[in-house]
């Protein structure tokens, strides 16, 4: 939060408009199932929501963030989206047996 303040923090774009937009209808979705189908429904929206937020971390954040402080930050969040995406194929591959 103090990076994002001191750099006058993030404004929305198209990219993070489309992420929220399918978040909101991805869970609208999973709010009319239930048990088994709840569960695999909301494995593989994990899957697809963090692969599309690793890829747009590996081929435009990274690429194009000059700042240093920005640029470890980013890679630091990095990081954390790739462990979460592996759990969540962990699971999915789980679910699948």
């Amino acid at each position: 939060m103090a990076l994002a303040k001191k750099l006058n923090g993030p404004t929305p774009s198209a990219t993070s408009t489309s992420l929220e937009s399918d978040a909101q209808n991805n869970t609208t979705t999973l709010a009319s199932e239930s048990g088994a189908d709840f569960d695999k429904g909301y494995v593989d929206t994990q899957v697809k929501e963090h692969q599309a937020v690793l890829d747009l971390i590996d081929q435009q954040l990274l690429p194009n963030t000059k700042d240093a402080n920005v640029k470890t930050f980013v890679t630091g969040v990095r990081a954390k989206v790739a462990m979460h995406l592996q759990h969540a194929k962990d699971l999915q591959a789980a679910l699948a047996k």
